[in-house]
């Protein structure tokens, strides 16, 4: 009965969420956006899309960590168009009562291949490592020790796989992503010490500011490739 229950709710959300969306689009700047969905549109989004039939066709359950609840639905919308009918897609937002995003993820844990599009409410509850062994970060934070949470969902005691794969994604013509970028780059290496000995991401972060370092969040840099992972 739970069971059938959540099935209904999930799909009166969806319903709500298709009807807001053609609600917005009656506005000028809303269609445009709309105009704009889709990988033939969005070319970070084809690329994902791409990357992510990578990862399971070598063997990979990924998550996309995304920082919005629209875009978690929305990427998760797309992927369940392009990926095979053999895999299975589901978004788990902040939306949700905490008790049906552990749902949604334990319904998802029984499929073959499975995605998994998050924003941060999962990066520091639940407990990932059974399910996935591949970590997307489809929007960066600024704040590095985000990112490690996030990984730390899936790279953690209880991960049966022996390389768990994650991957920092980022637009070459996205200013904001470029930016963002930089200042993940120049706080790991504050928090590299010159003996090699890493401390506090956190305690790097407040280094860079007392350091002067405020107007790096605005600079704007050039970079050559659009995805980064390890």
């Amino acid at each position: 009965v739970q069971r059938t229950a959540a099935v209904q709710e999930r799909a009166l959300d969806e319903q709500v969420h298709r009807l807001g969306r053609q609600l917005a689009c009656r506005h000028p700047l809303a269609r445009q956006a709309e105009a704009l969905r889709g990988p033939k549109q969005d070319a970070k989004l084809a690329r994902a899309i791409a990357l992510v039939k990578r990862f399971l066709a070598d063997g990979y359950q990924p998550i996309l960590f995304c920082r919005f609840n629209a875009t978690a639905e929305y990427v998760a919308e797309e992927l369940r168009q392009a990926l095979p009918k053999s895999g299975a897609v589901a978004a788990v937002t902040g939306t949700l009562p905490p008790t049906e995003r552990e749902q949604r993820v334990n319904d998802l844990a029984t499929q073959g291949q499975r995605v998994l599009v998050a924003t941060d409410c999962l990066s520091d509850v639940i407990n990932l490592q059974h399910a996935f062994n591949a970590v997307v970060h489809y929007d960066l934070s600024w704040n590095p020790t985000r990112h490690e949470q996030r990984e730390g969902r899936v790279d953690r005691y209880g991960q049966a796989s022996a390389v768990v794969r994650t991957l920092t994604y980022y637009g070459i013509d996205n200013q904001i992503d470029g930016v963002v970028l930089e200042v993940l780059l120049r706080l790991h290496n504050l928090a590299t010490g010159p003996n090699g000995v890493r401390t506090s991401t956190d305690s790097a972060y407040a280094a860079m500011l007392n350091a002067g370092n405020r107007p790096l969040v605005f600079a704007h840099g050039t970079h050559g490739t659009n995805c980064a992972g390890t």
